[in-house]
């Protein structure tokens, strides 16, 4: 009200100053003026309802990128737990080859000592007991690297060990040993059987 009261007394202050026409031209163009200002008062109006809405939308996105970094830093730091854990059974099953190989090459070894020896009685049971044992110990090796041990070893040993192994594991290791040698244990084998 109190701007209607102004702008009235603006007016007739313009028509006794000014005359009339020129008063009614500064009315119409204060009229066009307000209008402009209401339009874009509405136009910032609907800006601002675009922009905030704009920056919620930015703030959900930036959340959600958060969330993914949080899953993949998780992910990444998973991996490197299994690697390790990988790497350190690798190692000990490493370990535990070469202890195998080790006991193979010590019970090899006091089994050429018994033969070089006196020839002492074996039983039959206790001949069987160590190619048994034997047969253990070479099952758990690679076979790449029993075949190699294989390949010095006489060819009636190999066959009473091999004779003694699932019979998956023998062929995989015969795989790999000199095929002449791997014929001549295949005649003996075929001899103890």
């Amino acid at each position: 009200m109190r701007s209607f009261i102004a702008l009235f007394a603006l007016l007739l202050f313009s028509l006794t100053a000014f005359g009339a026409e020129s008063c009614v031209d500064k009315i119409e163009r204060m009229r066009m003026d307000r209008v402009a200002n209401e339009q874009l008062q509405k136009i910032l109006d609907t800006l601002s309802i675009s922009l905030d809405n704009q920056i919620e939308e930015l703030q959900a996105l930036k959340k959600e990128v958060e969330s993914l970094l949080e899953a993949k830093q998780k992910v990444e730091q998973n991996i490197l737990r299994q690697k390790k854990a990988i790497e350190e059974l690798e190692e000990k099953a490493e370990q535990l080859c070469k202890k195998k190989e080790e006991e193979a090459k010590k019970l090899l070894e006091e089994a050429k000592k018994k033969r070089q020896q006196k020839p002492k009685k074996v039983t039959k049971e206790e001949e069987l007991e160590r190619f048994v044992k034997l047969a253990e110990y070479y099952s758990t090796m690679r076979p790449r690297k029993a075949a190699v041990i294989f390949n010095n070893m006489p060819p009636d040993d190999v066959a009473k060990i091999l004779l003694n192994m699932e019979p998956e594991v023998a062929a995989k290791i015969m795989g790999y040993m000199d095929p002449a040698k791997a014929a001549k244990v295949s005649e003996k084998m075929k001899e103890y059987q």
